[in-house]
């Protein structure tokens, strides 16, 4: 391996041993407890396989809050796009006062 490739893969080095410990660890470990019964005060676990997403997909109140999830989130990306969007269509005209305020942010 020469210099150059070495020092490619030392440079990387922390940068995957983050993002395997705070995005890739936990995402393994909620797929993991999902398939069985281990509580998070509560010592020893049993495999229940995909039955938590049995009862999950059965209960109505899933669906409700589902619903409610996707009009909340639709909702906010809609506005927090219209908003952005009238932002871009107002500043370049130079009506407001503060325009360079938002132009330095």
């Amino acid at each position: 391996m020469d210099k150059a490739r070495r020092s490619g893969i030392l440079f990387l080095l922390p940068a995957a041993l983050l993002l395997g410990t705070f995005a890739i660890y936990p995402v393994i470990q909620a797929l993991w407890m999902s398939l069985t019964d281990a509580g998070l005060l509560t010592p020893g676990f049993n495999w229940v396989g995909f039955e938590n997403f049995k009862t999950l997909l059965s209960d109505p109140d899933f669906y409700t809050s589902l619903k409610a999830t996707g009009l909340f989130v639709g909702g906010s990306v809609l506005l927090q796009y219209l908003m952005g969007m009238e932002g871009a269509f107002v500043l370049p005209t130079g009506r407001l006062r503060s325009v360079g305020l938002f132009r330095s942010v």
